[in-house]
């Protein structure tokens, strides 16, 4: 099984469905007001890059990256379809992501994602992948909810190198957030 990443436009159909999946599962297991997943609207834009992940053609992941500042971007839109979680398409993602990042010039690579049972898979992933738990950035803020309730922000820096980092120079991190502006 060969998994491919490459550049996707979101507005193709299959990418539209996905990234409805994607919604669709954020907006069920995340309370009102605190899921900060993009629709397809949001993800049409110049600081965005959407990426999707391939078994035979297959559709069957996708994820994106945000630019924030020169040197910092956001991981966004991570999701796999159910039936091919476990078999390297979220890593394949993240490793694909990463390199694009230090092609542009980013030194730090962070994401946000949930902290209830339902993201476990997705912490599990990120932490193996060298993100580390730090404090929000962005628009993201601390809210009255607890990291229980709202989300993770992890981050991950892209000028060190280290074997947690698996000698690419990053530095990746995962951040306990509550509301988005």
């Amino acid at each position: 099984m060969t998994i491919t990443v490459s550049t996707e436009d979101p507005r193709n159909p299959d990418m539209a469905k996905i990234l409805q999946t994607h919604l669709d599962f954020c907006r069920a297991v995340t309370p009102v007001g605190f899921s900060f997943a993009l629709d397809l609207s949001k993800l049409v834009s110049p600081d965005i890059t959407v990426f999707g992940a391939r078994i035979d053609g297959e559709l069957v992941g996708v994820g994106a990256i945000r630019i924030l500042d020169k040197e910092h971007a956001e991981l966004k839109s991570m999701h796999t379809l159910a039936n091919y979680r476990g078999n390297g398409v979220g890593s394949a993602m993240v490793d694909h992501i990463t390199a694009y990042a230090k092609e542009k010039g980013m030194k730090r690579l962070s994401l946000e994602t949930g902290a209830k049972e339902s993201y476990k898979a997705a912490r599990d992933l990120y932490e193996k992948m060298g993100f580390t738990y730090c404090d929000a950035f962005g628009d993201y803020t601390l809210g009255l909810w607890s990291p229980q309730v709202s989300g993770l922000d992890s981050t991950h820096d892209l000028s060190r190198t280290s074997s947690q980092t698996h000698g690419m120079g990053e530095s990746k991190s995962l951040f306990g957030s509550g509301k988005s502006s």
